[in-house]
C-alpha cells in the first residue's frame, strides 16, 4: 500500500532534543537520508517504504542537487 500514514520516525536534533516526526515530513525534507535509514535498518521492504526507496536510491544525486538549489533559492543574503 502506497501510504506513509501512521509512520513516525524518532529524530534526535543537534541541540539534544528528541521528537517523533511523521514519515511524510521527513521524506519531503530529507528523502535520501530517510531512504538510507530504511535500507540500513532493513525496513525498506515494508510496503510503506518499498514503493519510494528504490526510486530515491536511483535518483540520489538529482534529488540532492534539487534540494540544494531549493535551499539556495530560499536563502536570502543581506549585504
Amino acid at each position: 500500500r502506497k501510504s506513509t500514514v501512521g509512520w513516525k520516525l524518532k529524530v534526535w536534533w543537534k541541540e539534544g532534543s528528541e521528537q517523533r516526526v511523521p514519515l511524510q515530513l521527513m521524506k519531503e525534507s530529507y528523502p535520501v537520508q530517510v531512504a538510507d535509514y530504511a535500507v540500513d535498518h532493513k525496513i525498506a521492504d515494508q510496503p510503506t517504504f518499498a514503493w519510494w526507496v528504490p526510486y530515491t536510491q536511483r535518483k540520489r544525486w538529482a534529488i540532492l542537487s534539487a534540494v540544494k538549489a531549493r535551499v539556495q533559492a530560499t536563502t536570502v543574503i543581506w549585504d
